[in-house]
């Protein structure tokens, strides 16, 4: 998939005043998500894309699909995504385009948190677009009559492996049904193969556009390993935190408990931080964004809730204090930064227990650089670890017969320190048969000593 660097949009088949509004918003240049996905949207076409999070995406569907809208008529537009969050986002981004190009457009958001009977009132109106969350299908679909989606003509599914999990694959489904959209769009960062086994019965396998593989991971962002050298998380952090002073770095945690203790934590330090996590209730969540956009911190503790889609302003650096069970889940934290042509960094606190994630993410085209956190700050690390999927089936023999060369000699004096000083030199045997691997590659390229 070819895109340009520097393609304007006045290269699309849009309206001169669409041009020009775009224009005012500061929105020149397309990104790649929307160069590809445009100019099939606007032709009225359903498909599937898959980007990475900070690539453009929502205005890749919201500025086609308002293109196509007729101003007679009702409901012509759903967007179905799966957080409260996520909704009041992409609805300010829609919202900035209906007051500066399309001001004729009627449009709602349907999130819960308030009586059905308000929503179905909005319904009355005859909106074009909604913009709902996955709670709210339901009800709206038992509420309107078929003829209220005769005019529908798109369906907008963001964050879709989110959507079609358990917990809502039965709702969308049922909406997919029910409705026969002309145009369906699809989008998230990362599309599994039963999901995509779902999509396949309502989107054409010719219209599903992926990045190339070099560009899966955000070229913008740099990926660090931090080597705590065993210090205690907390400690370690104010150490990385004030030698870097980054002008807005947001940590994760995989744990609700993990990064409510870390904050409390930086508290008791002295550190001023936002917290975010899946306990709080939507208004406080909401209450804390709206400080955070304002400017009142520098530093914000989240769990995943966070790392889904949300578009935090202006972070600059990313935290993982751990890697998250799912390993998706790593792009879309690294994801928070680097976003719109901006530079960002991706540093994760690692143990000799993640080596397997570790090798994992590497296998998916991360690169790490790994340093070391010391009292001066982090340093490049004098070692390099190798990192393996299973242990070598040498190693484990050689060990298995060091020990077995001892095991008649139990009851003698000494016995488990002879067999702890022959299972080190197995292992050192080895480990400097991979250190020599190592030096070869980078003298020889990876060719063989001739």
């Amino acid at each position: 998939m070819k895109t340009n660097n520097s393609l304007p949009f006045s290269s699309f088949s849009l309206r001169e005043s669409t041009i020009r509004g775009l224009s005012s918003l500061g929105y020149q240049v397309a990104t790649p998500v929307q160069q590809v996905v445009i100019p099939s949207a606007l032709r009225g076409e359903s498909l599937i894309a898959r980007f990475e999070t900070g690539s453009g995406k929502t205005h890749a569907f919201l500025i086609p699909t308002f293109e196509r809208l007729q101003s007679e008529g009702g409901l012509q537009v759903l967007i179905v995504i799966p957080t409260r969050e996520l909704v009041s986002q992409t609805y300010a981004f829609a919202k900035a385009l209906v007051d500066t190009i399309y001001p004729w457009v009627r449009m709602m958001r349907l999130t819960g948190g308030k009586a059905m009977e308000e929503d179905l009132h909005q319904l009355k109106q005859q909106p074009h677009v909604v913009i709902l969350t996955p709670g709210r299908l339901t009800s709206v679909l038992n509420a309107m009559n078929n003829t209220s989606f005769q005019q529908l003509k798109t369906i907008v599914l963001d964050e879709a492996d989110m959507l079609l999990d358990n917990t809502f694959i039965h709702e969308v489904d049922g909406l997919l049904k029910r409705t026969n959209a002309q145009q369906l769009l699809v989008f998230s960062a990362s599309i599994s193969k039963p999901l995509l086994g779902m999509l396949r019965q309502y989107i054409r396998p010719d219209h599903i556009f992926e990045p190339d593989e070099k560009t899966v991971n955000n070229a913008n962002v740099t990926h660090i390993l931090v080597d705590t050298r065993h210090q205690e998380m907390l400690q370690a952090f104010v150490l990385l935190y004030r030698h870097l002073m980054p002008y807005r770095l947001l940590v994760f945690a995989s744990k609700v408990a993990t990064i409510k203790s870390f904050h409390q934590g930086l508290a008791d330090q002295g550190i001023d931080a936002a917290l975010l996590h899946g306990e709080m209730s939507f208004r406080e969540r909401k209450m804390m964004l709206k400080r955070i956009a304002s400017g009142e911190f520098s530093l914000i503790c989240a769990s995943d809730i966070a790392a889904r889609g949300m578009d935090i302003p202006d972070i600059s650096d990313v935290l993982s204090l751990d890697l998250p069970q799912d390993l998706a889940y790593y792009f879309h934290r690294a994801g928070r930064t680097g976003r719109y042509q901006s530079k960002g960094t991706s540093y994760v606190f690692f143990t000799k227990d993640q080596q397997r994630a570790i090798q994992t993410l590497t296998e998916k085209g991360v690169t790490f650089t790994r340093m070391a956190l010391k009292a001066e700050g982090l340093k490049p690390s004098s070692s390099e670890r190798v990192y393996r999927r299973e242990e070598n089936p040498e190693v484990k023999r050689d060990i298995k017969k060091a020990i077995q060369r001892y095991s008649s000699h139990q009851v003698k004096p000494g016995y488990k320190k002879k067999v702890k000083r022959a299972v080190a030199r197995v292992k050192q045997k080895y480990k400097r048969k991979a250190i020599d691997t190592i030096v070869k590659k980078r003298v020889y390229g990876g060719k063989k000593d001739e």
